[in-house]
């Protein structure tokens, strides 16, 4: 015996199935795009912050290697003010400081690499005028022995003003 409703039944049974399936899908990509989708783009996000913080601080630690580097040659020649190599090396370094600084003046490292390296320039540009104006002690000591000579061409003038000033009485008188 067959039931009379057969082609409503099987017109039913796969209304079901569809709607199970199509409701099955549903929830299948929502957790695809929860799991897989979503966090992929999290990740990749997280892997460009990484890589950018790596950058930052490889930066860091080439500028503080810089500066290290730069500090001990200026002890050098501080110790030393005669000592050329230390002289060219810091020469070197303020350049390259500069340069790199040039070169990426976006960054906050760059800006600071282009403050320090200007003011090590000042720094280096009024070493250099010192040396050339020579060793303030010896200045003094020089400006000392001339005013010493003047003081005694003053005297020995006075000396000729007095004799003068007596023999023009003895004209006179």
């Amino acid at each position: 015996m067959r039931p009379l409703n057969a082609k409503e039944r099987t017109l039913g049974f796969w209304k079901f199935v569809l709607l199970f399936t199509f409701t099955v899908a549903l929830i299948m990509g929502a957790v695809y795009f929860n799991f897989a989708a979503v966090p992929q783009k999290e990740l990749s996000y997280y892997k460009d912050q990484y890589a950018s913080m790596s950058k930052a601080a490889e930066a860091e630690q080439k500028l503080a290697a810089k500066l290290n580097e730069l500090n001990a040659n200026l002890l050098k020649y501080q110790n030393n003010p005669k000592d050329d190599l230390a002289k060219t090396a810091i020469l070197n370094a303020i350049n390259e400081l500069s340069t790199h600084a040039k070169s990426d003046s976006l960054s906050s490292f760059g800006k600071l690499e282009m403050e320090i390296s200007n003011s090590l320039t000042v720094a280096a540009s009024t070493i250099s005028k010192l040396e050339q104006s020579g060793n303030a002690s010896t200045d003094m000591e020089g400006l000392k022995a001339e005013l010493d000579e003047c003081k005694q061409e003053v005297k020995d003038k006075q000396q000729e003003i007095t004799n003068l000033t007596m023999q023009l009485a003895v004209y006179k008188n």
